[in-house]
């Protein structure tokens, strides 16, 4: 099983030098990402700030809408704010499935790893939640965590074979000015 999530992850870097951008690890509103950044490694006002950041992206995309729906608020509360709290989870995941070497040299050289460290158990943790499986959850968040690292050592693999970071590229939307061109995954200033 070990070798089959290896040869999974493995062919993360060869699909994304086919058809560039396809294996990101996680693509997210860039709002959404400055949001969890702030709240993971901040503290106090910085703390806030993400918290404001998070409601107010919500709020602009609710007067955006007005108008266009029949209830702003909710609509943009379901999109805007759900899309932020899915995001913490998509960058939970691409800690510990594709930059996992990264966390954790950042969580060695780190004052206070917790939040990296929490990002490891978070995404499993919410899987059991969802999937209730017949495991306890201490076995559960193990052994999907080494399904984990098993994939991220062959997007590793897969990386140094092709010469290529494109698998563990994030790709980011929301940038003013800034859009994707998808065929052949270059930014262009729109």
């Amino acid at each position: 099983m070990w070798q089959q999530r290896v040869g999974y992850g493995s062919a993360a870097a060869p699909l994304d030098q086919r058809h560039p951008g396809s294996a990101a690890p996680v693509r997210l509103n860039a709002w959404s990402l400055a949001t969890w950044l702030l709240l993971a490694f901040g503290r106090g006002p910085v703390r806030a700030m993400g918290l404001a950041l998070g409601v107010g992206s919500t709020a602009a995309l609710a007067r955006r809408l007005r108008g266009s729906v029949s209830d702003p608020v909710e609509t943009a509360l379901r999109l805007g704010g759900k899309g932020t709290l899915l995001s913490g989870r998509w960058l939970a995941q691409a800690v510990g499935r594709a930059w996992l070497p990264i966390a954790v040299v950042a969580a060695a050289r780190a004052r206070r790893p917790g939040p990296l460290l929490a990002a490891l158990v978070a995404a499993p943790t919410i899987e059991w939640f969802e999937v209730r499986p017949d495991l306890d959850p201490v076995r559960w968040v193990g052994l999907r965590t080494l399904d984990d690292v098993a994939y991220c050592a062959g997007v590793w693999k897969g990386m140094w074979a092709e010469r290529s970071l494109g698998a563990i590229r994030p790709r980011f939307t929301g940038i003013p000015g800034l859009r994707r061109n998808e065929e052949r995954g270059e930014s262009v200033r729109s």
